[in-house]
């Protein structure tokens, strides 16, 4: 019996101890104004203004916390434990739902900005995982805001198998440029021509779209996009003869799209005519 109370006390002790060890290597908590990181997360739901201005003073000191938040799930323990408080009818619970947790450094991030670059990974993993449009409208919003890191995540989501997400990368790179979001479109435009010129299909065909879609450094992306109206692919030529379209008004893209013309296929013959309209499209008409 003494052994066994020995053996019980010498696990709790070990226990502590590995407890203990662990808070004692983790890296301090950043603080404002004397108070946590931690509290300002909470702080989110309550008072969001206040929380906005204490998370962007700690800037970039933040950003380890936050991804170790983004990263949280709930063990089976923690299950199992939520499930038994909900059965006895208690209205307490000493854990928090990780999909809470991550919502909230989800919304850190958004405080964070271009902070939050290292971010990006884990918020592609759980915009996977999110279950409602909200969640995923959210990590969305965050992507826009961390520019060229992001909007690599959204081109790569339109390869994704759930059409969903395809979908929603599509209107959100496309709404991501289109209303000027973001600033600096270089580092994307170039992977892109890079996917269109040497990747593989559908990836190139992705890459062809988005290209139309951001619209910007027409020197490099018009005659990248030419070069893709002599490929075999009849799908590709087509989304390339559609990007053109979108540049309005450039005797560059005009030329490419005046010799899909000439096309084999029906289709790019079609989608040229809609890109010519696109590219000179007729004057509004004056009532007076």
């Amino acid at each position: 019996m003494k052994g066994i109370r020995f053996a019980a006390l010498g696990g709790i002790v070990i226990a502590c101890a590995i407890v203990a060890f662990f808070i004692m290597s983790r890296e301090e908590e950043p603080a404002f104004e004397g108070k946590p990181l931690s509290h300002w997360l909470a702080r989110l739901d309550s008072d969001p203004r206040t929380a906005n201005v204490a998370i962007t003073a700690m800037g970039s000191k933040a950003t380890p916390f936050v991804i170790e938040e983004l990263r949280a799930h709930d063990s089976s323990l923690e299950i199992w434990w939520r499930q038994f408080v909900r059965r006895q009818g208690w209205r307490w619970s000493y854990t928090m739902p990780a999909t809470h947790r991550n919502r909230r450094a989800v919304r850190a991030c958004m405080i964070l900005r271009t902070h939050a670059l290292l971010a990006v990974p884990h918020l592609e993993k759980l915009l996977h995982q999110a279950k409602t449009p909200d969640e995923r409208n959210e990590i969305w919003l965050v992507l826009c805001r961390v520019e060229a890191p992001g909007t690599l995540v959204m081109f790569h989501t339109m390869t994704n198998g759930n059409p969903k997400l395809r979908s929603e990368a599509r209107s959100v790179l496309s709404l991501n440029y289109s209303s000027g979001l973001s600033s600096n479109p270089t580092p994307v435009v170039t992977l892109l021509v890079s996917n269109l010129l040497h990747g593989s299909m559908p990836m190139r065909g992705h890459a062809a779209e988005a290209l139309g879609w951001i619209g910007k450094l027409p020197d490099v992306t018009i005659p990248a996009l030419g070069l893709c109206l002599n490929d075999p692919d009849e799908k590709l030529r087509n989304v390339a003869v559609a990007s053109l379209g979108h540049f309005t008004r450039n005797t560059n893209a005009e030329h490419f799209v005046r010799t899909a013309f000439a096309d084999r296929a029906r289709s790019v013959r079609v989608a040229a005519t809609n890109a010519l309209t696109r590219l000179y499209p007729p004057p509004p008409i004056s009532y007076e």
